[in-house]
């Protein structure tokens, strides 16, 4: 594997005061619409917990350094036309994982509340640095393998962009315990066997409705109660079956869910499945979605024609969801708008999960995980072009891989934005640590 010499790229707001500041600032501005004290001490808490959560909790930071160009993205690469596809815009190694459909466990892209249309090297460099920074959890791990491994995760992404450049098989293309291998596999037959609808209705409800003993679950206000009823009115107009499939039975507000998005409206349905019988009900998620990160600072020149493209951010991550996977998304999915808040509304996987540093033991295992990563995010970019819908009208495979064959020691420098983004975060961190435990971030 190739030995990497790693220098400082990071440019612009490395003084420490200076970046001291920003942190706050960007923390503070970002977390503004979480306005109750507890929540937002809860999430707080949870991002200092370490360098990892801290970054899950940032992406905002992350699209304010690109625009800022502290992080040094080449000019060249910045000026190449064709790069742009659909992102997972929050991408790290937790964020792909499992889910099913219609029964069948898939390993694949699984959050899209930060999706858009950017580069996709954005997605590459937010990935690659949350390797570095979750190997931080694991104490057995040399800091020259984890070089190697970022590295390889680079090669393997060329790699299979150029298979889909040469097959054309990414729509068609799913993951499934019939064509993985290693961790994941292993980990698709450890969900199997522990998990099933029944073990997802067991954790949540008890005799048919919402188990209120559950810390995680409260009741609605009437006034929650009325948003709700309205959000599931306009969901029925769309996936009714009939006048009894999908009767929403009971309804909850879901507490401490998440880290970036912690602090959004957050509801779970349960609805009556094909039969009258608790033992079929579905669980539905119903979640606030926001303005993307990118939008806000490193695309803030595209807004207008953000809100020319999507009724609402919900609408705007329903796309998401569907370009990235196209024809494998939650057919169960969609999207509502009630008193200006936007919201999408998914249906609840009992295999939903992943990995993160307590799963993963060794250097081996790490290596399946990432290294699947890097094809799963190949094909979701490849996915998000011409093939999907008009967004893109090119073939996005064919211009990424010319690209990167093009540019200068284009991993290489991928692996030095990506661990010295981890760098910076690690630093960003314990400035964050000091702000909250000063009171300066409450």
């Amino acid at each position: 594997m190739k030995k990497i010499l790693f220098v400082l790229i990071i440019v612009g707001i490395l003084h420490a005061e200076e970046r001291r500041e920003f942190v706050k600032e960007q923390v503070l501005e970002n977390n503004e619409f979480v306005t109750n004290p507890t929540t937002r001490a809860y999430k707080f808490s949870k991002m200092a917990i370490s360098p990892f959560a801290f970054f899950r909790a940032t992406a905002h930071l992350y699209y304010k350094d690109i625009e800022l160009h502290n992080v040094a993205i080449p000019h060249e690469w910045r000026l190449t036309s064709g790069i742009n596809t659909w992102i997972q815009g929050d991408s790290h190694i937790q964020n792909i994982g499992f889910f099913d459909v219609d029964g069948e466990i898939h390993w694949d892209v699984n959050d899209f509340d930060e999706g858009y249309i950017a580069p996709f090297y954005w997605d590459l460099i937010r990935y690659m640095a949350s390797v570095h920074l979750i190997c931080s959890e694991i104490p057995a791990l040399e800091e020259n393998e984890v070089d190697d491994l970022v590295y390889d995760f680079a090669v393997e992404y060329q790699k299979h962009l150029e298979k889909v450049a040469k097959d054309q098989r990414e729509v068609s293309t799913v993951w499934t315990d019939k064509n993985t291998s290693g961790e994941i596999l292993k980990k698709i037959g450890k969900l199997k066997k522990k998990k099933n609808s029944s073990s997802l209705l067991d954790k949540w409800t008890s005799y048919g409705a919402f188990d209120f003993e559950n810390e995680k679950l409260r009741r609605l206000t009437v006034d929650e109660q009325q948003i709700l009823t309205e959000i599931w009115h306009q969901y029925l107009k769309h996936h009714a079956k009939n006048k009894h499939h999908f009767k929403a039975k009971d309804m909850a507000v879901r507490l401490k869910s998440g880290l970036g998005s912690l602090g959004v409206y957050k509801y779970y349905v349960l609805a009556d499945g094909p039969t009258t019988s608790n033992n079929d009900d579905f669980m539905f998620e119903v979640k606030e979605q926001r303005l993307p990160a990118m939008l806000k600072s490193a695309l803030a020149d595209e807004i207008d024609n953000y809100h020319a493209l999507f009724s609402h951010h919900g609408h705007r991550v329903f796309v998401a969801q569907q370009a990235l996977l196209n024809r494998n998304q939650d057919s169960y999915a969609n999207h509502a708008k009630v008193e200006n808040v936007s919201y999408t509304i998914s249906r609840m996987s009992p295999w939903e999960g992943g990995f993160d540093s307590g799963n993963i033991d060794d250097l081996d295992e790490l290596r399946d995980v990432v290294l699947s990563s890097a094809k799963i995010l190949a094909y979701a970019h490849s996915r998000g072009d011409k093939d999907f819908a008009n967004f893109c009208d090119y073939s996005f495979e064919h211009n990424a891989v010319a690209a990167i064959k093009k540019w200068s020691k284009t991993k290489t420098t991928l692996c030095e934005l990506a661990k010295d983004y981890a760098l910076q975060i690690g630093e960003d961190y314990k400035l964050f640590v000091e702000l909250v435990n000063n009171g300066e971030i409450k």
